[in-house]
């Protein structure tokens, strides 16, 4: 929808297209929303960023993002590449470049498991206490 800020035309067919997604209300009312909440919205001042505005309220990691754009699109190539088996030639720093982004992406993922493992056992936990 970002993308598509302030064309309510352009954001009803992406509305039309996916019927079953949640839809932000206040990009309903004013399909200029994200940048400037209309009035009368949870008690937000008229005219604030939105509070769900990632591109404002972390610029910094989407800039450190589409400076590395580039670079990261190559190396998920290369991924690709490699989990596929394709044969490559590949000089001493691109072979280094990949092994970093596999143990980083295996990293991760470790990670979200070791994450979703914690939520899931919380909601036992949760659950054996009524909920405290």
């Amino acid at each position: 929808m970002y993308a598509e800020l302030g064309n309510k035309e352009a954001q009803d067919e992406i509305r039309s297209r996916r019927p079953n997604e949640s839809h932000c209300r206040w990009l309903l009312r004013d399909p200029s929303a994200c940048e400037s909440l209309p009035a009368g919205v949870d008690g937000i001042k008229a005219g604030s960023v939105c509070p769900h505005n990632v591109y404002f309220h972390h610029a910094d990691a989407f800039q450190s993002r589409d400076a590395a754009a580039d670079t990261l699109d190559r190396i998920f190539r290369l991924i690709t590449a490699a989990d596929l088996g394709l044969k490559m030639d590949l000089d001493i720093l691109t072979t280094s470049e990949l092994i970093a982004a596999k143990n980083e992406l295996n990293k991760q993922e470790a990670d979200r498991m070791r994450e979703s493992r914690g939520k899931s056992s919380d909601n036992v936990d949760a659950g054996l206490h009524g909920g405290r």
